[in-house]
Formats: structure tokens, C-alpha cells, sequence
């Protein structure tokens, strides 16, 4: 089957392709934001101590999505504890936060691994700040502020990339 080009327009099957690549992309950044106005948003812990490291995203209102979970296993009562951001400005006490999720101490670390919590009928509604916190110590092991993630290059620069491509496969050898 040949494909032609003219006036900068694509047509056949690398036309069918991108615009099917382009709906689907489109229908998925539509469906993961319905609902929860945060869901999607995502916190980058920063390390502390302990070696915590990982991103925490926001699922739902009631649940969480743990990635690349890195921490050492120890301390002496370890959550993960949200709080509220009051002044963006001043660093995040958590000391009016509260746990949430099972105790994180145990006696190998946690290296890369992936899991959820769930929040039951609590809420991530006015909780923006995310920690692995000490509980008796009062000492943050790692922490981040839930962010929007940025928007992925757009449809119509994504159909401008796709038919760059198709314009360079198309080129007759000369």
C-alpha cells in the first residue's frame, strides 16, 4: 500500500495510526483527573535520613500510590503522615498531621518497591504535604509537597511530530 503526501497533509495508514494514538492519549489524561480535583498529583520525597526516596501519588480522595519506595526499615514508630500546607513560604512542621497506612519499620529495607494506601473514610481533601515520619521523635525521614504533574506535549504537537516522522519515511530514495 502506498501512502501519499502532499501539502504537508498525511494520509492512510500512519494517518489512521497517530490520530488512533492521539484519541487514546487524550482519553486516558481526561479519565485520570475525573472526580478528585488532586488525583494525579504526585510528591518527590526528599531524603532526610534513612535513605527514604520514592513518589507518592494521589489516586483517589481515599488512596495513595507508592513508586520506588526506597527506606532503611528502622527508627522507632516510622508512618507515613500527611499535614496540611499553611504558608508556602515556611518549612512544614507535620506536627498536626496524622498517620497513615501500616507501620513502615521491619527488619530489611525497603529497596524500589510499589504499593497503596488506602485511607478508608479519611480524606486527602486539604492535605497537600506528605512525610515518613518518626512518631515519637517528631523527625521527618523524608517529605515532599503534592504537585500537579505537567501536562504532556499537546495533541496537536504530538500530530505535528507524527507527521514529521511519516513526511521523512515517505521521501523517496533518490
Amino acid at each position: 500500500m502506498r501512502v501519499w503526501f502532499r501539502a504537508g497533509r498525511v494520509g492512510g495508514v500512519g494517518a489512521l495510526v497517530l490520530t488512533l494514538a492521539v484519541v487514546l492519549w487524550a482519553g486516558v489524561v481526561t479519565a485520570a483527573g475525573q472526580g478528585f480535583e488532586m488525583a494525579g498529583w504526585q510528591a518527590e520525597l526528599e531524603t532526610r535520613f534513612h535513605d527514604v526516596a520514592g513518589t507518592v501519588t494521589i489516586v483517589d480522595e481515599h488512596t495513595l500510590q507508592v513508586d520506588g519506595f526506597h527506606y532503611d526499615g528502622t527508627g522507632i514508630s516510622v508512618f507515613f503522615w500527611l499535614d496540611e500546607v499553611r504558608d508556602p513560604t515556611e518549612p512544614i512542621s507535620f506536627r498536626d498531621g496524622y498517620a497513615i497506612g501500616s507501620q513502615l519499620l521491619r527488619s530489611s529495607p525497603y529497596v524500589d518497591e510499589s504499593f497503596t494506601i488506602d485511607l478508608g473514610t479519611a480524606s486527602l481533601a486539604g492535605h497537600r504535604a506528605i512525610s515518613v515520619w518518626c512518631v515519637p521523635a517528631g523527625v521527618s525521614f523524608g517529605d515532599a509537597v503534592f504537585a500537579p504533574v505537567p501536562e504532556p506535549a499537546s495533541a496537536a504537537g504530538l500530530s505535528a511530530l507524527g507527521a514529521g516522522w511519516l513526511l521523512r519515511r515517505g521521501r523517496r530514495a533518490r
